[in-house]
């Protein structure tokens, strides 16, 4: 989680550079792009992935905004009842954690499922608003 939050700050932890403007660069770059043939996307929650990161595209399928579209870079994950998420918009200094822990629905049950996404109906409610926020910012 600590390097997590390296990234989301680009780097900067108490002012002091921790990454290498090319090595962020790297991290955050896709390294594999889904072409419809070359892997599984998770539901289309991942159309990409970096080094631990992978980009939301804001009018995709893996969004996490309803109504805008924010692009995002970041990292979720899910195990032993945690879903959680980290993700950044890219050239800001806005960027969003979260953690939930034991949700009534099984996460395999068809009501668990996103409305608009390939996400979780929890990562919608959760991130919907605070794209809200962000884009009103």
């Amino acid at each position: 989680m600590g390097e997590n939050l390296a990234i989301t700050s680009k780097s900067y932890l108490s002012l002091w550079r921790v990454l290498s403007e090319k090595s962020f660069d790297a991290i955050i770059s896709p390294h594999w792009i889904y072409d419809g043939t070359n892997g599984d996307t998770y539901g289309g929650v991942m159309e990409n992935y970096g080094l631990g990161t992978y980009k939301i595209g804001g009018a995709s399928r893996a969004r996490l905004c309803r109504d805008f579209e924010v692009d995002l870079i970041g990292h979720s994950g899910e195990a032993y009842g945690l879903i959680s998420g980290l993700y950044f918009i890219p050239n800001t200094r806005d960027g969003v954690i979260f953690m939930i822990n034991g949700t009534a629905i099984d996460v395999d049950d068809e009501r668990s499922r996103g409305e608009f996404s390939g996400g979780y109906i929890w990562e919608e409610k959760v991130m919907d608003p605070i794209c809200r926020f962000l884009v009103d910012d």
